[in-house]
């Protein structure tokens, strides 16, 4: 086999062991402690109770300036 050809191989077979790092999460829903897979198992109050706490959305990004995963509140 050729030089080349071997280098390539061993280019192929290096870059599929580095992982590449996320620059972002899925989001995520924060839902004031309430487990929304329980949701039809709460009481009406229960229910209401939780309505009434703040629910948000959330994620990670990478900062570019930094380099590091960076959570984004409201």
């Amino acid at each position: 086999m050729s030089s080349i050809f071997l280098l390539l191989q061993n280019v192929h077979n290096s870059v599929h062991v580095l992982p590449m790092k996320i620059n972002y999460s899925e989001p995520k829903f924060y839902t004031g402690g309430v487990d929304v897979n329980q949701w039809s198992k709460l009481s009406k109050k229960e229910q209401k109770e939780a309505l009434e706490k703040e629910w948000y959305v959330y994620y990670t990004f990478r900062n570019p300036k930094t380099g590091k995963l960076t959570v984004s509140f409201p």
